[in-house]
Order: C-alpha cells, then sequence, then structure tokens
C-alpha cells in the first residue's frame, strides 16, 4: 500500500528526488524482511495431554517458523509427561497490539501439540 502511494507521488510530480528513492527503498525491504524464529514451550496448558510453543514477531517481518524444533519441543514434553509423542494440533495467530488505525503491531504466534498414549 505505501509503495503504491510513493510511486503515486512520483508520477504526479514527474521528478524523483533523493529522499522519495529512499522512502520507496526502504518500504520495499521493510515489507518483505524474513526472519526464523524458533517457537519456545509454553507451559499454559489446562490439560495434561495439551502442550504449547508460543512466538512472536512484529509487523513487517514474514515469520519463517522452525516448526521441527518445535515438534520435537514437543515430543520431549509430552515424554516427560508420561507420553508416547505429540502430534500438531493447530497453529493460531493473535494481534497483540495495534496501532491508532488499527493496524496490527505485535503477532502472538501459537503452535499446539496433542500428547500420544
Amino acid at each position: 500500500m505505501s509503495f503504491a502511494f510513493f510511486s503515486f507521488q512520483l508520477t504526479k510530480n514527474k521528478k524523483a528526488t533523493p529522499l522519495n528513492r529512499s522512502i520507496i527503498f526502504f518500504s520495499l525491504i521493510l515489507s518483505g524482511c524474513a526472519m526464523n524464529v524458533s517457537p519456545e514451550l509454553n507451559n499454559n496448558s489446562k490439560q495434561p495431554s495439551d502442550v504449547s510453543t508460543k512466538y512472536g514477531y512484529i509487523w513487517f517481518i514474514d515469520p519463517q517458523v522452525d516448526k521441527e524444533t518445535s515438534q520435537r519441543n514437543a515430543d520431549h514434553e509430552c515424554k516427560l509427561r508420561g507420553f508416547t509423542s505429540a502430534s500438531f494440533s493447530e497453529e493460531e495467530i493473535k494481534c497483540r497490539s495495534k496501532d491508532i488505525f488499527g493496524l496490527c503491531l505485535e503477532h502472538t504466534g501459537t503452535l499446539r501439540y496433542k500428547c500420544n498414549k
């Protein structure tokens, strides 16, 4: 959205100032930043057979979630609780904080697992 706005401004003014170029450059960079994220165990489960891992990220990050590590952590936690392994149940992403326009600035992701007997 921001790129389209600045492109419109450039075509309207028919000149590209250094400031406009730098704004476009940083808009493109921030819009696609990928980052590796390793979820951490979350011990807020109500059932002993439920295990969850959480991760957080901010609005311009495209998180590359390490689901293999999350699965290994959940397997390990289930074994500590007397189960044999963990199977993936669901992924949930929630907004933690919004700006004045209602855009989400911070997200929390949760990966849930069920322990197998």
